[in-house]
């Protein structure tokens, strides 16, 4: 689900101790998250951009659906050109290679700091 969620996003608009990407770019991305994940006022950004996402996802009115497609990109942007550089990566991996789950570990390791 969770990566339901991103996904949607992206369509619509971290790092592990141990993992390591090949591709610098994921490298970079899994570098930006865990430095999201350690600021606590950053985390807070996150964890509320993904509470609209979520929002996001369920809303069946278009017109809602679009403010928040609008509310998500200003929080991307809010969270600096380095996270929506690394955000937007998402789009250009496939999940079930070792890039896509070192990418996708970092983002869920994350969400699983958000309060539910």
């Amino acid at each position: 689900m969770k990566r339901t969620l991103t996904a949607f996003v992206m369509s619509a608009c971290l790092f592990t101790s141990t993992a390591f990407a090949a591709n610098p770019k994921v490298d970079a991305a899994v570098k930006t998250f865990a430095v999201i994940e350690a600021d606590a006022g950053k985390l807070k950004q996150f964890c509320e951009m993904f509470k609209t996402m979520t929002d996001a996802s369920n809303e069946q009115d278009e017109a809602k659906a679009k403010a928040l497609e609008e509310k998500i990109a200003g929080q991307i942007k809010a969270l600096g050109d380095a996270f929506g550089t690394a955000w937007d990566l998402q789009g250009e991996l496939d999940e079930n290679t070792a890039d896509g789950k070192t990418y996708f570990a970092a983002i869920d390791k994350m969400i699983d700091k958000c309060p539910q």
